[in-house]
């Protein structure tokens, strides 16, 4: 199929979305092509979203590619939130190299988080830098915390456990350092996201509305049974709306923790069969 700038908007933005569900590769070549040419930077942007989903080589080249040419300050940013659905060198060299020569806030918030998304390759201490920098409203900081957390390394416990405490960092910063937080917990050790846990717990009693939310859904995406009675004590001190996320998450872990319950019933009853059977073979082999 081809790519025809004489469409309508919609019509291109659909025709992207077509070529890019194929998986074709030339169809992938055809939507990095029509890139260049492309004028509205509304298509550019949704483009970009679908190479993210395509996982080709050819995406990748062409995200890549577009990340050192493209200059409007629209597209930017979901350009480089689409390079970060692929751990590559080119993708990491581009958008270094765009850093180098600038960006906007968002931009750079964004290129941050897909660095970071290229885990053991990541720049670490470019983006160590950048979370401890506040800036203008925490844009660019926000996107190192989501960097850090992206990277998987337990090496940012301390600064994001530091960052999430009251008065550690922004108004604006501290409910994303909570949420990157939460994420970095899902990839250390058992104690490290113990302390995680813990921190967590604290920050329900926050007076910062948005930041205590954000620890109700990080204990919920930790899965953290330990935090029940907490979330709960959250639940009564609060108004409807916000004790509905806590009372829905205490229900979640909950049914998670039967689930987690039963599978162990099962498994030991499994166990206890499998020693039935090896005791009546023994008693045979006795006889």
């Amino acid at each position: 199929a081809g790519y025809a700038r004489s469409l309508s908007v919609l019509a291109r933005i659909h025709a992207a979305k077509e070529l890019a569900a194929t998986g074709r590769r030339p169809n992938i070549a055809a939507i990095v092509d029509a890139y260049g040419v492309e004028p509205h930077w509304g298509v550019r942007c949704v483009m970009a979203e679908a190479l993210a989903m395509s996982n080709t080589a050819v995406a990748v080249a062409g995200l890549a590619g577009w990340i050192a040419v493209e200059s409007d300050p629209l597209v930017l940013p979901a350009l480089l939130e689409a390079a970060a659905a692929y751990r590559d060198e080119a993708i990491c060299q581009a958008i270094m190299g765009r850093l180098e020569r600038g960006l906007g806030y968002v931009a750079t918030q964004a290129a941050y988080a897909a660095l970071g998304a290229q885990r053991e390759d990541a720049p670490y201490d470019l983006l160590l830098a950048a979370a401890e920098r506040s800036g203008f409203n925490g844009i660019e900081q926000s996107g190192a915390l989501r960097g850090l957390a992206a990277a998987r390394r337990s090496a940012a416990l301390p600064l994001l456990l530091r960052l999430v405490r009251y008065g550690g960092s922004s108004y604006y910063v501290r409910p994303d350092a909570v949420d990157a937080l939460a994420a970095l917990g899902a990839h250390v050790a058992a104690h490290e996201r113990a302390q995680i846990v813990d921190a967590l717990v604290e920050l329900l009693r926050d007076p910062v509305h948005q930041v205590a939310i954000r620890a109700v859904r990080g204990l919920e995406a930790l899965e953290a049974s330990s935090a029940i009675a907490a979330l709960e004590a959250y639940a009564r001190s609060r108004v409807h709306q916000e004790a509905v996320v806590a009372r829905r998450a205490v229900d979640r872990l909950r049914k998670k923790g039967e689930r987690t319950e039963q599978a162990l019933h099962e498994k030991l009853e499994d166990l206890r069969n499998q020693v039935r059977r090896l005791e009546a073979e023994l008693a045979k082999l006795k006889v």
